[in-house]
């Protein structure tokens, strides 16, 4: 791993940690600095207010999303129904990955994929949508001809 590759790395796992709420350890103090009086602790939330509803922490993020295939048996059921659509002779992969998963026939082999998102080359998330309206996005996420200027945003919990 390059010097530039292990910076981006480890901005990109500052940043995570940061959306996940993740705090480092603090650093080792020098000799001279021991005596001295330790830091204050970090505020403690509150107890809630029975009744009180906690808000959730979105998480904010761009990158990339691509399917993936779980299990040995969603891959094999995905190349039969891809051998069996008319109009994928002659498509890329991606395009006829697009093409199958677009038909609201085959919308179970959507729901049998896992969705990642890959951000600046690192896969970071794994996507689960709450609702089966989400699945269409997800879709339209697997673009049949990407670009490097493509990019996805997901807001989620």
């Amino acid at each position: 791993m390059t010097e530039q590759e292990r910076k981006s790395a480890e901005q990109q796992r500052e940043v995570v940690e940061q959306a996940e709420g993740i705090t480092q350890p603090p650093a080792r103090q020098p000799a001279e600095q021991a005596d001295s009086p330790a830091p204050p602790s970090p505020v403690q939330p509150t107890p809630e207010v029975e009744g009180a509803t906690s808000h959730p922490s979105y998480i904010y993020a761009i990158g990339t999303v691509e399917p993936r295939f779980p299990t040995l048996a969603a891959e094999k059921e995905f190349a039969q129904t891809t051998g069996r659509a008319e109009g994928t002779a002659g498509l890329t992969d991606r395009e006829a990955t697009h093409s199958v998963l677009s038909d609201r026939a085959n919308r179970y082999l959507v729901r049998q994929l896992c969705f990642v998102m890959t951000i600046q080359g690192l896969e970071t998330y794994i996507l689960r949508p709450r609702d089966p309206a989400d699945f269409d996005l997800l879709v339209e996420a697997i673009r049949p001809a990407p670009r490097p200027t493509d990019v996805d945003v997901v807001v989620g919990l």
